[in-house]
């Protein structure tokens, strides 16, 4: 018994600071997320993909697939590679939309076709494993 009380007077004001930190990070958290949706909301590109992401992995936000593909389309129809990837990915399997392989391989033909070799390399790497048939132009591309 004597243990226990000991063991709460030296580990309760211990753990206070862990629980006001912790509440003061989901608040520093909560308003890096206002700002991130604010500049997605104002149509910045980078902020709506990772806004996406965030939604997409349940970041900060509880997971959404159908929120993270509308942010994802956003930042894809503003060119951000990452985005046009995800957004392929997205109607590969079916998270957050009907699952569509045309629209799929039109996301990741737009990803191949802007990026490095290696990144394109991936990109229909990525394509074959969601069983998605990119044109050969894409191939050529990834060489």
């Amino acid at each position: 018994m004597k243990a226990n009380r000991l063991a709460s007077t030296v580990l309760l004001p211990l753990s206070a600071p862990v629980f006001q930190l912790s509440a003061q990070q989901a608040k520093t958290d909560g308003k890096q997320f206002e700002e991130l949706k604010a500049n997605a909301e104002a149509g910045d590109a980078d902020s709506e993909y990772q806004l996406g992401f965030r939604y997409c992995n349940g970041e900060g936000v509880p997971k959404d697939f159908s929120k993270a593909v509308k942010w994802f389309r956003k930042a894809a129809e503003q060119s951000i590679v990452q985005a046009e990837t995800a957004l392929g990915y997205c109607y590969a399997t079916g998270q957050g939309v009907a699952k569509e392989q045309t629209e799929a391989a039109k996301w990741y033909r737009k990803a191949a076709a802007a990026t490095p070799p290696l990144a394109s390399l991936f990109v229909r790497s990525l394509a074959y494993q969601m069983n998605v048939t990119l044109p050969a132009t894409v191939l050529v591309l990834a060489l």
